[in-house]
């Protein structure tokens, strides 16, 4: 294909998928409303560094080169891609690297690490995060004196109570929006 014009673009939308075009050729898909999803082109690079966060459904912003020949055909090549934060992040796939460890060992389920266990599970649901980020009782976190304890990634919340909840899901909240802006 000759391409007689190029042109910059920025669009965003959902990420619908990924095919492959008559020549075989892997194509990432953006559905922007209602009309046919527009297959752009996505180098390697940034396929792999994207592809793991990719889910049918995220909202995504490219931008990149329309390359234009002389008759209708046309190719989007994208040079940046940003995964767009969003108030409910389900579609995102669950943030294995930091979910929510609360300290299941004696001392700690017993004096309040179990409700805090369940109350972190409910607000995570009801904020609609429960498909992003996952609440996991493990083993001691070695904080003992300073129990029930939690850890996000590798920060430590001391002596959590309910009250505490909203420290936690604040915390997450702007790790979640970190990492899908990836």
């Amino acid at each position: 294909m000759h391409f007689h014009s190029r042109t910059k673009f920025e669009i965003s939308g959902r990420f619908a998928g990924f095919i492959r075009n008559r020549e075989g050729k892997r194509r990432m898909l953006l559905q922007i409303g209602d009309a046919e999803p527009i297959a752009l082109k996505l180098a390697k690079d940034l396929r792999k560094a994207f592809e793991p966060r990719l889910t049918p459904g995220v909202q995504i912003a490219v931008l990149g080169i329309e390359y234009r020949d002389f008759g209708d055909e046309s190719e989007h090549v994208v040079s940046h891609l940003r995964i767009l934060p969003t108030t409910k992040v389900s579609n995102l796939d669950p943030c294995v690297r930091c979910p929510i460890k609360v300290c299941a060992k004696k001392n700690c389920w017993k004096n309040g690490g179990a409700e805090l266990f369940e109350r972190l599970e409910a607000r995570l649901q009801d904020a609609g995060l429960d498909g992003a980020v996952k609440v996991k009782a493990v083993g001691c976190l070695d904080y003992c004196k300073c129990g029930p304890s939690v850890e996000v990634g590798k920060k430590v919340f001391e002596r959590c109570d309910p009250d505490r909840i909203d420290k936690i899901l604040e915390y997450v909240n702007q790790r979640l929006i970190e990492r899908s802006v990836g």
